[in-house]
């Protein structure tokens, strides 16, 4: 399941895990493994892209137009492409109550918690996909680990 941080780790050239992450998308887009999104994801991804500015390095405090229209080619072009093995769910009425109840639940408990992270793992539990590629815990606190070979990657770079 691909989460906002991976996305816009994808697409920000300037983002420190860029390059691994381009590498392991294409990997496994080769081996033909499916990918997970949510449309709240593509939503996230898209707001934070546009309106950050700590993903901004450079002195504008706002994406130049010609980086959003790069973004935006980049992110259809994956979503169009059927090699791309990438599937966007749309939630229901009952995902919705699961993932506001798991809010409720775990939000003093978990620091800067926010409702499209309980989505995600309700969906990961409902589809049993059995790990979130992200640097985000607050998934594992939740129930549903990072993906363990992209945890690997984290790890590796972490220590050097």
């Amino acid at each position: 399941f691909i989460d906002t941080w991976f996305w816009a780790t994808l697409f920000i050239g300037t983002e420190e895990f860029h390059e691994e992450a381009t590498e392991f998308f294409r990997r496994c887009s080769y081996q033909e493994d499916k990918f997970y999104t949510s449309s709240s994801i593509m939503a996230e991804t898209i707001n934070l892209i546009l309106h950050s500015k700590h993903l901004i390095k450079a002195p504008e405090t706002k994406l130049r137009p010609d980086y959003a229209f790069r973004f935006f080619e980049q992110f259809k072009g994956i979503l169009e492409s059927p090699s791309s093995g990438l599937k966007v769910e749309i939630v229901n009425h009952q995902q919705i109550a699961k993932a506001l109840g798991s809010l409720k639940d775990h939000f003093r408990s978990v620091p800067k918690l926010g409702y499209v992270d309980c989505e995600s793992v309700v969906i990961c539990q409902d589809l049993s996909i059995p790990g979130i590629l992200t640097a985000d815990p607050h998934c594992a606190t939740l129930g549903i680990p990072i993906d363990a070979e992209w945890l690997e990657i984290l790890n590796r770079k972490q220590k050097h």
